[in-house]
């Protein structure tokens, strides 16, 4: 079953954050492969996701897209047509984390993104991720998540 994708408006004004941090903070490359893998495996798969590498259930309805594959990459583990971009730069290490719930299976909010590689290590060399605490408030005060 496919399944629509939707970010989530964080105000009334219409912002968009994983809409904003895609264009804004990602490179083309990443975008291409994230958007690659959104398309290809998230909407397809939906909290799915969650018995692959791909995913990660958070608890509480919350879940977490991880992608660490480039395009070239993913689309091969996809068996799926790679056609090369213009400018090249399809392949490279990415670790990309996305955060999003799911509403009666056929939607996918997406709620929240960031770059582990651009996030500075804690102490003992252990990756540090955000406080999904933060988007709890706003995700779950508009109604039942499941």
């Amino acid at each position: 079953m496919l399944r629509v994708l939707e970010t989530w408006p964080a105000d009334k004004n219409g912002d968009e954050p994983v809409r904003r941090w895609m264009k804004e903070d990602l490179s083309p490359p990443q975008r291409r492969a994230l958007g690659f893998a959104m398309q290809h495996y998230l909407s397809e798969n939906g909290v799915g996701v969650c018995s692959s590498e791909f995913g990660k259930a958070l608890g509480g309805g919350l879940y977490e897209f991880r992608l660490r594959y480039d395009l070239k990459t993913l689309a091969k583990r996809l068996d799926l047509p790679y056609k090369p971009t213009a400018g090249g730069g399809d392949d490279g290490k990415l670790l990309l984390r996305v955060f999003f719930g799911s509403v009666e299976g056929s939607l996918i909010l997406l709620l929240g993104g960031y770059d582990k590689w651009a996030i500075p290590l804690a102490p003992g060399g252990r990756g540090f991720s955000p406080d999904c605490a933060e988007l709890g408030p706003t995700y779950f005060s508009h109604g039942p998540i499941a």
